[in-house]
């Protein structure tokens, strides 16, 4: 069930802009923030993981992704480097909240046609503020893992910004700048 245009004053209509506007720019800042520090971040949880595993039996959730990663590696003719697999285990995470966001996307697009796009776009930017709390609380690699899981699955602001824009606008409206 669509939620028809509602007549919005030119104020509310700015206001409600503001909002998106915001909400969007939070949102680019939560998922793009992190890209440039993937590299020393995995460096990080890589140190912490061998002092894990050397006083440990069982491997740590880090070294069975860098095993499966090292076995991807091996199937190429010419194997890779291993100075690379921080860049491939960070293009892999980038990957997987973008993974995360397709199958959220169509879920959080529904709830928001039935409990109405403000509630939605709340939840999505709390879910945002979640995923950053985890990324700053993360000791350890499963905890950063979650952050990102949590990212992703909480990522719905631009089509619901986009939802939201076209619900306060005309036909005269939209598409205007």
């Amino acid at each position: 069930m669509a939620q028809a245009a509602v007549a919005v004053t030119p104020q509310k209509r700015k206001q409600v802009l503001k909002v998106l506007f915001i909400s969007l720019l939070l949102d680019l800042i939560s998922f793009t923030f992190i890209l440039p520090l993937f590299p020393k971040l995995l460096e990080f949880y890589r140190a912490v993981d061998a002092s894990i595993t050397s006083s440990s039996t069982s491997p740590t959730l880090l070294a069975r992704v860098l095993g499966l990663l090292n076995a991807y590696k091996n199937t190429f003719a010419k194997p890779i480097n291993d100075r690379y697999d921080i860049v491939l285990l960070g293009g892999a995470l980038g990957s997987l909240f973008s993974f995360c966001q397709a199958i959220a996307s169509p879920v959080i697009g529904s709830l928001s046609d039935r409990y109405g796009r403000r509630t939605a776009l709340l939840w999505s930017m709390m879910g945002n503020i979640l995923s950053v709390a985890l990324w700053v609380a993360a000791t350890d690699f499963r905890t950063f893992l979650a952050s990102r899981v949590v990212g992703g699955l909480s990522e719905g602001n631009v089509q619901l910004a986009m939802a939201i824009a076209t619900d306060i606008s005309d036909d005269k409206q939209r598409g205007a700048t």
